[in-house]
């Protein structure tokens, strides 16, 4: 027979974030719950910080080369036609 302690490192082991088990108190729980939904507001905003320049507030490239590999895979699939233009603007400031 499998111990509880057993069953939680094969959890873990297999890609779970967290374990409760069945006689826990509510209390644990929402604290857990707490610090999941606190963890996963932390991954939104680092994804968002990196998908957009500090300085102008848009996109980056990272961003264009994902929507890019994006649209190129629908495209695909629904068998469209694609085309995608590129500026590239020198002496944008007038000194």
């Amino acid at each position: 027979m499998i111990s509880t302690f057993d069953e939680k490192l094969i959890g873990l082991e297999v890609g779970a974030s967290d374990f409760l088990t069945k006689n826990s108190d509510d209390r644990e729980l929402l604290i857990r719950v707490k610090n999941l939904l606190r963890a996963k507001q932390n991954i939104d905003i680092m994804m968002k910080l990196s998908l957009y320049d500090g300085l102008t507030e848009i996109y980056n490239r990272r961003y264009f080369q994902q929507r890019l590999q994006e649209e190129c895979t629908l495209c695909n699939r629904y068998k469209r036609s694609f085309s995608c233009a590129l500026l590239d603007i020198d002496h944008l400031k007038h000194q």
